[in-house]
């Protein structure tokens, strides 16, 4: 149950940022001010790119990589076994039945998120994990987790304090 509520609240949450974020970026180009329509063209102005581009979504932009990354199980598998050390591409695809090409696929999009990085002597190419990326996820979830718990906190309180008022109130007022 309380899993279920932190998720539905980091849904609502995410979307909240996404429609705040488009509207200071409208805002910051002129929309809502008056004069939204180019006169000539007949056309919303195109916000700048520095606009678009949010200081959060700039921020958070690494951790969609890293979210993404890890979103597939073939990926998490690679992570979990790099979790105990280094290992090479063919140890780390052979518990697959994909062909290498396919897994080379898994370990680049780990590559490109910053999780893992890799190095080739010879014809070998060797994997680590990059312990630096997963921390700054794990921070990232553990602010979430910190504001969600309060927020659930604070709406228990406020439960049990109309229960507690809605008793005192039937004890008052008998029917």
């Amino acid at each position: 149950m309380v899993g279920s509520l932190y998720l539905i609240g980091l849904l609502a949450l995410t979307a909240f940022v996404i429609i705040w974020e488009r509207w200071r970026s409208l805002l910051a180009c002129g929309v809502g001010t008056g004069e939204e329509v180019d006169r000539r063209t007949r056309r919303l102005p195109v916000p700048s790119q520095a606009a678009i581009l949010s200081q959060m979504a700039n921020q958070y932009a690494h951790l969609s990589d890293v979210f993404y990354a890890l979103a597939d199980p073939t990926r998490r598998a690679i992570v979990g076994v790099l979790g105990r050390g280094p290992a090479s591409v063919s140890a780390l695809a052979a518990p697959f039945a994909m062909a290498l090409p396919s897994f080379m696929k898994h370990i680049a999009v780990l590559e490109h998120s910053g999780v893992i990085r890799s190095n080739k002597v010879g014809r070998v190419r060797t994997c680590e994990l990059k312990p630096k990326t997963l921390s700054r996820a794990e921070l990232w979830l553990a602010e979430q987790r910190a504001a969600w718990e309060a927020r659930t906190d604070r709406m228990s309180s406020f439960v049990e304090n109309l229960h507690q008022e809605n008793l005192s109130r039937e004890r008052r007022n008998p029917r």
